[in-house]
């Protein structure tokens, strides 16, 4: 009777801490304060013209190229400020702008983690996605829930035109 009790408890112990973990994994995504953004991204008007991604084979830098309503034009560039070539260690903690790759003469360092946030966001508001954006935004984000969205996208329920680039 005792073990039935002590096993009772531990049953709803461990649902209550997988209920948990999934709420921790699919939890709401941090939002950017609109104020903070930086000025050259708040021009671009929506529906966006055109969002598209680009990887580059240096360690995995990933470049944003942004058109608006108005016909101007973003570019930006997330990157590693960690050099090491290490793909599965690398955080995206750099953003550059004026250019989709930061060793463009003409892009700017941005320090300003709003202007991150509101990338991401738009990157996530694209209406289609294929294999390329959601990756970019798992590496970017580096979110569980964005991992686990590319898997089901991929192998479970996805038509095949997710995978063509």
């Amino acid at each position: 009777m005792k073990f039935i009790k002590k096993f009772k408890k531990l049953i709803l112990s461990l649902i209550l801490l997988f209920i948990v973990c999934i709420g921790w994994i699919f939890r709401p995504h941090q939002r950017a304060n609109p104020e903070n953004i930086d000025p050259a991204l708040k021009i671009i008007t929506e529906p966006y013209k055109s969002i598209n991604t680009y990887f580059f084979m240096d360690g995995g830098s990933i470049g944003i190229e942004i058109t608006g309503q108005n016909d101007r034009v973003f570019k930006a560039c997330f990157y590693a400020t960690d050099m090491t070539i290490q793909t599965d260690k690398n955080t995206y903690d750099g953003l550059s702008i004026g250019a989709i790759h930061y060793s463009v003469e003409n892009s700017s360092l941005c320090k300003n983690i709003d202007t991150k946030l509101r990338l991401i966001e738009i990157l996530r508001e694209k209406k289609s996605k294929q294999l390329y954006d959601d990756a970019c935004i798992a590496r970017v984000s580096d979110r569980l829930s964005d991992y686990i969205k590319i898997f089901w996208k991929r192998y479970i329920v996805t038509p095949q035109d997710y995978m063509n680039f």
